[in-house]
């Protein structure tokens, strides 16, 4: 055995070195101290490989973590932008279905109150028309054609109707307004949709015969026979028209007719 602390060689087996006199260490227990150190190292070692593999299958299951929830960020923030757009597409559909469907309404209540227009200005028409026929027949039938009109003498039946028009000139200026007022209806329905353009053309046949009408009741022409005539088949002819229109339009009510001004 050597001495730890001079180096120098033990021969007995005292515990205390012959020469230094310092105590000795058997080989056994710093063969075992050395072991034992050796161990811990190695211990030491494994377990700092243990959590270096920890840290990594940490790491590894973090990072794998992160891609899912990035993944599924993704997938529902493109599912949620699929379905925002798939319900604003719906709405915007909705809406214009209702938007058309009111247009539609509006349009139909349009054409039905340009022919409740056109049947109640007729009238009036119509009835000016009358005035004329009965005040021409009255001045041809006079002894010498002479007649009164208006509180004037008409010496023929030329200066008949013009004094009669003249007595009629509120109810004429009237008829004028309300064909211009008329007009602008007309002209605001010459687009129809395809499920009112049948209605809408018979609209357009009703609205000449009422504009010839209201020619005759603002200038009456032809001769008396000629005059009567043609009024007559005037309101005939809408007559028939008006008739034709309630068929394509149903819910169309002549007893309406009142609310005309």
């Amino acid at each position: 055995m050597f001495c730890n602390s001079c180096g120098k060689e033990v021969i007995n087996e005292s515990k205390f070195c012959n020469f230094c006199g310092n105590k000795l260490i058997e080989d056994d227990v710093l063969g075992s101290d050395e072991n034992n150190e050796v161990e811990i190292v190695l211990q030491t070692k494994e377990l700092n490989q243990e959590k270096l593999e920890i840290t990594t299958k940490k790491s590894k299951k973090k990072k794998l973590m992160i891609v899912i929830l990035i993944s599924l960020l993704v997938i529902f923030g493109a599912g949620g932008g699929y379905w925002y757009y798939y319900n604003y597409q719906l709405q915007q559909k909705e809406l214009k279905a209702q938007q058309q469907q009111k247009q539609l309404q509006e349009y139909k209540h349009s054409l039905g109150t340009a022919t409740l227009n056109i049947v109640g200005y007729t009238v009036i028409a119509a009835q000016i028309c009358d005035a004329y026929s009965k005040v021409w027949k009255e001045s041809i039938d006079s002894r010498y054609g002479i007649t009164t009109v208006n509180g004037k003498k008409a010496y023929d039946f030329n200066e008949a109707l013009k004094y009669k028009r003249e007595e009629l000139k509120s109810s004429i200026t009237k008829l004028d307004e309300k064909k211009e007022e008329t007009d602008r209806l007309m002209q605001s329905l010459n687009n129809p949709p395809a499920e009112y353009q049948k209605a809408y053309d018979v609209l357009v046949q009703l609205y000449t015969l009422f504009t010839d009408f209201v020619s005759q009741a603002d200038s009456p022409t032809g001769s008396l026979l000629t005059f009567n005539q043609k009024v007559n088949q005037l309101s005939s002819d809408i007559g028939k028209k008006v008739n034709e229109f309630k068929i394509l339009l149903p819910s169309f009510d002549i007893n309406q007719l009142s609310q005309v001004k």
